[in-house]
């Protein structure tokens, strides 16, 4: 319980036990005699002597078993009133998880651009990172858990809160939000789908569906801050729209909320000949994933094949082979990096030899050429039928030009000052996209939308939104002290869950004792035992 808050000792059925230089108070329950006849009797902890006062620091089970009638008798008055309990709620993680809002000024943004709804914003966006994404049991948690709020959010009016969410509302918390990114690191864009049941949202369309589902989706593309590892900015789009047409969106929507002078990178999904002459016309800087089949790519990796065998070639240990190429066969002067990855070549031709060895085993069964080819039957030449059976040979010229292309992969990029090994490092670091998606759609179980209207699925993406922030800055912080713990984040949020307030009828509040894991992770974010006392004591 909070040091400040101490009742009178009850003046009997006590046993005080010493341990090192605390003194714990126990009651006891029932006096008995055992099988033996001899006296005995069952004891619960009820708190702590205060060494000063001589006064009691209760724990919950004090006031438990006063409520319960066992301790009334034993104790004053006064004591009566101050066990009164009238609620007991979760409040470690809303002290966390409004310290990330306002440290971070998610907060300030949501206020500037929602200035009625943004605690209740909040709120939901806390549950996500918390509960995951279905509202029917909001109501619930806010029962049992610290919100701030006057009253707790039920299902019905989360949806009006997602209604609320205006389009120019949100662009005026875009434009505020992406000054809290640094200036000079590289966007990371990419683009995801989620599913969802609606018949009422115009942007529900069939395309390709990334997680394979059966579903109409809408797709979502997000760019990142790759050194902050915090999502910047989001756009939805209709779920038809194939991942190359997204670019127009993109720049189109950055301009329109003020990202200037931005480094983007992104993977080869979005690499084309279009592509990356409207980002050299908008003189941005940028990194892209080149496909190898294309003609330039194929051409660089003949020219290059050798490059492995020169060892001034080499990035260190455990780093691929690097070569970089000035070009302008895009009408524009780039630079390509030419990486080769020994342990990419082995992966690709294990794969290789095993598909075809699969394939030799079911073309031996058969007594004619296969009418409908598969995919490795050109790495085959047919020689007729012989004794009812398919004759076949491997085509080695096809294989050794096939296993010439492994290895490689390439860079593009309009940044001329960077070495191969930082623009290595740099589209490495796009991972980050990746994890963002999974923690959106498996950490707030955002893979699909559980609504029906435009409206109110766009405004569920948007908290969702919030919510990524959030767990992001969980993940950044904690990330080396959930490594050496072996924890999750969604550990370490049970873990906080576990501190609770108790508030008492003559307006005084219990809190209690912290343990040394959840003050470890508070200290991961420079926060107090005495922080949480002095804010437990606010509420």
């Amino acid at each position: 319980m909070l040091k400040t808050i101490k009742v009178p000792m009850p003046s009997n059925k006590i046993i005080i036990r010493k341990q090192k230089e605390k003194e714990y108070v126990y009651y006891r329950t029932r006096v008995y005699r055992n099988a033996k006849g001899q006296p005995t009797n069952d004891t619960v902890l009820i708190g702590r002597k205060d060494i000063e006062t001589g006064l009691l620091i209760p724990n919950n089970k004090y006031y438990e078993l006063f409520e319960a009638g066992a301790s009334k008798s034993e104790t004053t008055e006064t004591t009566e009133k101050t066990l009164s309990t009238q609620s007991i709620l979760d409040y470690g993680n809303h002290f966390l998880l409004d310290h990330v809002l306002k440290k971070y000024d998610v907060e300030s943004t949501l206020k500037y651009a929602f200035p009625e709804e943004f605690k209740e914003i909040a709120t939901l966006a806390k549950y996500m990172v918390c509960e995951g994404n279905v509202y029917y049991y909001c109501e619930d948690w806010c029962d049992k858990t610290f919100t701030g709020l006057s009253n707790g959010i039920s299902s019905q009016r989360a949806s009006g809160i997602c209604k609320a969410i205006q389009y120019e509302k949100k662009n005026k918390f875009f434009q505020r939000w992406i000054y809290a990114r640094e200036r000079e690191e590289y966007l990371a864009y990419d683009v995801t789908s989620i599913s969802s049941y609606s018949t009422g949202n115009d942007q529900v369309e069939w395309g390709y569906n990334r997680d394979e589902e059966k579903l109409p989706q809408i797709n979502l593309g997000m760019i990142f801050g790759e050194t902050t590892k915090i999502p910047v900015y989001y756009s939805i789009y209709p779920g038809s729209i194939p991942d190359k047409s997204y670019l127009d969106y993109m720049l189109r929507d950055t301009k329109e909320i003020g990202i200037k002078c931005s480094k983007f990178v992104m993977d080869k999904g979005f690499f084309t000949e279009s592509n990356i002459k409207k980002l050299a016309k908008e003189t941005l800087r940028f990194i892209v994933s080149v496909p190898n089949h294309q003609k330039v790519p194929k051409r660089l990796i003949k020219e290059n094949a050798q490059m492995q065998y020169d060892v001034k070639n080499s990035l260190g240990s455990g780093k691929p082979y690097a070569k970089s190429v000035i070009l302008s066969d895009y009408g524009f002067r780039a630079k390509i990096h030419i990486f080769f990855d020994v342990i990419k070549f082995h992966d690709e031709s294990e794969i290789l030899f095993c598909n075809l060895e699969k394939r030799e085993e079911t073309l031996a069964t058969l007594n004619s050429k296969p009418t409908e080819p598969q995919a490795y039957d050109k790495y085959f030449i047919f020689n007729g039928v012989k004794d009812k059976k398919l004759k076949f040979e491997r085509n080695t010229d096809m294989i050794n030009e096939t296993i010439a292309k492994f290895g490689y992969f390439l860079i593009f990029t309009t940044d001329f000052e960077l070495t191969s090994n930082e623009v290595l490092e740099i589209y490495r670091r796009k991972d980050v996209v990746e994890k963002c998606f999974d923690n959106l759609k498996n950490a707030l179980d955002m893979k699909r939308l559980r609504t029906h209207s435009k409206e109110s699925s766009e405004g569920k993406v948007f908290i969702a939104f919030v919510g990524l922030i959030i767990r992001s800055i969980l993940e950044r912080t904690l990330s080396d002290f959930n490594a050496k713990n072996n924890l999750t984040i969604e550990k370490v949020l049970k873990e906080l869950s576990k501190i609770r307030i108790v508030k008492l009828s003559n307006g005084l509040t219990l809190l209690n004792p912290i343990t040394r894991k959840q003050r470890m992770i508070l200290e991961c974010f420079e926060l107090s035992e005495d922080a949480l006392v002095q804010s437990a004591l606010s509420v």
